[in-house]
């Protein structure tokens, strides 16, 4: 009974692993996603500004830079709370499939160390039966003598 249960346990455990894996492999995808939002965001506010500090910009392209600066920045910003959650999410996930392939080793550790005892408990049971009988033959030797 306690070698199904553990194999039922250990079979759960292996299922955690997985789900485990993922949704690590989803947080690394999204924090991927998120990285490259915040370049974006990153690279417009760098080429709108490279646009309106060049030699050929007008006024207007000035203006129009400064006007947009706020929304640019709050996209930056935006992006980059994003890419910090999705960063933690998979520092999360990280951990959690850490803990999940713990917690499986821990049941195939002890899966292994029952197994490891019960060889052990039929050798101690198969050198006592050898014993026994040996002992059963020794007693049962008639030892003759040389009649002289």
């Amino acid at each position: 009974m306690a070698r199904e249960s553990l194999s039922a346990l250990l079979k759960l455990r292996l299922q955690a692993v997985d789900e485990a894996r993922t949704k690590l492999v989803d947080c690394l995808r999204r924090e991927g996603e998120a990285a490259m939002a915040a370049d974006r965001a990153r690279k417009a506010i760098e080429a709108e500004m490279n646009r309106a500090s060049s030699l050929s910009a007008e006024d207007g392209d000035v203006d129009a830079f400064v006007a947009w600066l706020p929304r640019g920045r709050a996209q930056l910003d935006q992006a980059n709370a994003a890419l910090d959650r999705a960063q933690g999410a998979a520092i999360q996930a990280r951990t959690e499939l850490s803990m999940a392939r713990g917690a499986a080793e821990a049941v195939e550790e002890v899966i292994h160390q029952r197994a490891e005892r019960g060889l052990a408990e039929e050798r101690r049971r198969e050198q006592a039966e050898f014993d026994d009988m040996a002992g059963r033959s020794a007693r049962n030797r008639v030892v003759s003598l040389p009649s002289g």
